[in-house]
């Protein structure tokens, strides 16, 4: 399933959500297609993709009650046929692995032995079950021990395979995600972000002169989603937002067209699904979610990739907000900058 074809214009991190509609001439709903670790790395280096590893036991009951409720599920099953290569490996097996030009054996004939490779996976802290995630360059890995139920296991998949492990720490991404996804009690009665389309804001430009902000994402982009129904709704990020930008929401797959700075922008299909202006305010590369800042003048300042904790959003929109980019470099004003944000009190959330 590819939602771009024209892979020379444009880099995308793309992967497809865990509700997505599943191919099943493709992928067989509720199986995940399994292979071994030598398998994976073999097809790692044709085609680069991450890698899911479900180390467990033939005796570890939880084993086998994830691997029957969870990684059964259709939803599930597919986003990882889709997004990882899947490695089901026994962690006390008695063959010889053969991983990064190393080989691995299980020192002991005995029931119950850990193979050497299980240590090496797990940094030696043996319990099953333990999901690794590494991503397609192997330079990033992710140890999960336990049984995971499906809300559970979902902001690690996404962590993963939308490269949110290069900007966040998984507490801070795993505690938004799932105030995302329980998005409608947790901010009952609370007021929303009031997004606006690019005209409408553009328009208040005219009005009262304010940098523009626009969240650029696409209806499948998990990270972008926990952005717009936790972050930009937590109360202090949407003082500072309201107080320092217009805030526009813009779909990156929009077929409406856009005017700005008098081009006319579409989306007409010649950059796959995308629409021109996305592709424009991320200087060619699209990379969701992506927050783009625009001055007064209608001038990009500059565009931010991928997804950020609501600590780090803070420091954000004060740098580009209030002009601290003309003076100071990012580490810079890292260095002098007080937070508001109180982590102890409405922001913590108990899952």
């Amino acid at each position: 399933m590819k939602r771009l074809t024209l892979l020379l214009i444009l880099s995308v991190h793309l992967l497809v959500p865990l509700q997505a509609q599943i191919d099943s001439s493709v992928v067989k709903p509720g199986l995940i297609r399994w292979m071994s670790i030598e398998e994976a790395e073999t097809q790692n280096k044709q085609y680069p993709k991450a890698v899911m590893v479900f180390v467990m036991t033939d005796w570890c009951g939880w084993c086998k009650h994830m691997m029957n409720t969870t990684l059964a599920n259709p939803d599930v099953a597919g986003y990882i046929n889709l997004n990882f290569y899947p490695v089901l490996f026994n962690a006390e097996s008695k063959d010889s692995i053969r991983f990064h030009d190393s080989t691995f054996v299980n020192p002991s004939a005995e029931s119950r032995s850990p193979h050497n490779f299980t240590r090496m996976l797990l940094n030696g802290k043996l319990s099953y079950p333990t999901t690794v995630f590494y991503n397609n360059d192997w330079q990033f890995k992710l140890i999960v021990p336990g049984y995971q139920a499906i809300n559970a296991l979902e902001p690690f998949l996404v962590y993963t395979t939308e490269y949110v492990f290069k900007t966040t720490a998984v507490e801070t991404f795993r505690e938004e995600y799932l105030k995302a996804a329980k998005a409608d009690s947790v901010f009952a009665g609370k007021p929303e972000m009031s997004w606006m389309s690019m005209a409408e804001a553009l328009k208040k430009q005219q009005e009262k002169p304010k940098k523009i902000m626009v969240l650029i994402n696409t209806a499948w982009c998990n990270s972008g989603r926990t952005y717009k129904n936790a972050t930009f709704r937590d109360s202090l990020i949407m003082k500072v937002t309201n107080d320092l930008f217009y805030p526009v929401y813009f779909d990156a797959e929009s077929k409406d067209t856009v005017t700005f700075k008098g081009i006319r922008f579409v989306n007409d299909g010649s950059l796959g699904t995308f629409h021109s202006f996305a592709v424009s305010l991320c200087n060619g590369r699209i990379v969701l979610p992506t927050v783009v800042f625009i001055d007064t003048n209608f001038d990009l300042i500059a565009a931010i990739p991928q997804y950020y904790g609501p600590d780090d959003m803070e420091f954000i929109l004060h740098y580009f907000g209030e002009s601290f980019y003309k003076t100071q470099t990012w580490e810079e004003f890292r260095k002098t900058f007080v937070p508001v944000r109180n982590k102890k009190t409405e922001h913590q959330f108990g899952f």
